[in-house]
């Protein structure tokens, strides 16, 4: 008899767990066997000092991009000059534009990640890097797609700039059409 089932039967015989029983402790120990991996030889340790060297700079970069190419956007938008016209096509037309803008940045960093996920060999191709990167910044993450497990940590490190991309941009879009919105009380 196993430590953990010693002790599992002696927790059943105690009243305060009476539903635990010896049958029950001695299932889940094999179901535990069962679904661990076998392990043969040498335990390799994996390391994810390879996915937070690239990761973070990475972030950090998308992050500043996506900054200027936001004030950059407001910029040729007008959105830093006079007064704005009252007129609700103008506005529907600027918000498209607005969000049009946004959505190319993030794409483009997307494609800046399956550059990443492609350049370290986490993946494959380009087809399978961009559908992967595309899952992670969104956290979507349904696609069939994974990579190599040593790189299984930049996939969250992508979700997390994902969020704080995301942040940047609803910030944005929400202060663009505060600034124009035709309905506003002067």
């Amino acid at each position: 008899m196993t430590e953990l089932s010693r002790g599992a039967t002696k927790r059943a015989s105690d009243a305060r767990t009476p539903w635990l029983s010896k049958c029950t402790v001695l299932a889940l120990e094999r179901a535990v066997r069962q679904a661990a991996p076998k392990r043969r030889g040498k335990r390799v340790a994996l390391s994810w000092v390879p996915d937070w060297s690239w990761g973070l700079p990475l972030l950090v970069l998308t992050v500043v991009a996506h900054v200027c190419a936001i004030v950059w956007t407001a910029k040729m938008l007008g959105l830093t000059g006079a007064p704005h016209s009252r007129n609700a096509s103008r506005f529907v037309v600027f918000v498209a534009l607005a969000a049009l803008a946004c959505a190319v940045y993030l794409g483009l960093e997307a494609a800046a990640w399956a550059g990443l996920y492609l350049w370290v060999g986490a993946l494959p191709d380009w087809r399978d890097a961009m559908l992967y990167s595309l899952g992670s910044i969104t956290s979507y993450g349904h696609a069939e797609v994974f990579v190599e497990d040593r790189w299984r940590l930049l996939g969250a490190i992508e979700a997390v700039n994902g969020l704080i991309l995301f942040g940047l941009t609803t910030a944005f879009l929400y202060a663009a059409i505060r600034a124009v919105w035709p309905l506003r009380r002067i």
